[in-house]
C-alpha cells in the first residue's frame, strides 16, 4: 500500500525545495529551552536533537528550533574522520523531533491535559542538498499537517543561511 502526504503537506514540501521557510518577526514568542523540550518529548541525551525552540506559530503550523553541533561530537567522530559531516539520518530525526514537538504544542493548546505522542510510520522523502559541517547551529524549520489519525511533517535543515536538506515524514498520532 502506498501512503501519500496530505495535499497541503505535499505543497509545503515542494515549496521548501525552492526556498527557506521564513517566519514573521515576532516579539510575543518566548523561547523554549532544553528542559521544557524534555518535558514534552521522550528523547534524551545524545538522541535529543533539539536544544532550543525560537519560534512557534500554531496558526501557521510552523516551528523554528535549533541544534548546537558542538553536541554532535559523538556522531561525528566516525562520520567521517578528517572530514566530519552531520549524518543525513540524524537530519531526518531532528526534523521528526521538531515536528513531534510542534504537534504536541498544538494538541496541548486545545487540551492542556492531553498526553499524545507521534509515532513515525513513513519517511516519504529526504533530499540532501548541502553538507552540514560541525560548527555552529542547525536551524530546523518545520510545519505539520493533520489528517485523521495521521500527522505529516515537512521540514528543512538550514546552516548559516544555507538550505542543507528537506524532509517529509508521516506518523500516527
Amino acid at each position: 500500500m502506498h501512503w501519500k502526504l496530505e495535499p497541503e503537506a505535499e505543497q509545503a514540501f515542494q515549496a521548501m525545495e525552492k526556498k527557506i521557510l521564513t517566519f514573521p518577526v515576532r516579539t510575543d514568542t518566548e523561547t523554549m529551552l532544553k528542559k521544557e523540550i524534555e518535558a514534552l518529548l521522550p528523547h534524551r541525551e545524545h538522541m535529543l536533537l533539539l536544544d532550543e525552540v525560537r519560534q512557534v506559530d500554531i496558526a501557521h503550523n510552523s516551528l523554528l528550533a535549533c541544534y548546537d553541533l558542538k553536541r554532535a561530537d559523538v556522531f561525528l567522530a566516525g562520520h567521517f574522520p578528517g572530514f566530519p559531516v552531520f549524518p543525513g539520518v540524524l537530519q531526518v530525526e531532528a526534523v521528526g523531533q521538531a515536528g513531534m514537538l510542534l504537534h504536541k504544542l498544538k494538541v496541548q493548546q486545545i487540551n492542556p491535559s492531553a498526553e499524545e505522542a507521534v509515532f513515525l510510520s513513513h519517511i516519504h522523502a529526504a533530499k540532501f542538498i548541502d553538507e552540514i559541517h560541525p560548527s555552529g547551529l542547525i536551524e530546523l524549520r518545520v510545519r505539520s499537517f493533520e489528517e485523521g489519525l495521521f500527522v505529516s511533517i515537512v521540514g528543512q535543515c538550514v546552516q548559516n543561511g544555507r538550505l542543507c536538506s528537506i524532509v517529509a515524514l508521516r506518523g500516527l498520532a
